[in-house]
């Protein structure tokens, strides 16, 4: 799994040296939930949209607290 911090850490510091525009954090999202409804499609799993609309911004308000 260190090649997963290694990703963690690079993506840390691209945002701190070309941080996103609240317009991009919002596409980016989008994207992720897009993708998140596809991934589980194929895998016959039945998304919850709201349920991972709520966990993607809890996670990102825990982040600004932290």
């Amino acid at each position: 799994m260190r090649w997963v911090e290694n990703l963690i850490q690079e993506a840390k510091a691209e945002q701190a040296t070309n941080p996103m525009s609240p317009e991009e954090a919002v596409a980016e999202d989008k994207e992720l939930l897009r993708y998140g409804v596809k991934r589980a499609k194929q895998l016959k799993i039945k998304p919850d949209l709201a349920n991972a609309t709520r966990l993607i911004h809890e996670r990102r308000k825990a982040r600004k607290t932290s």
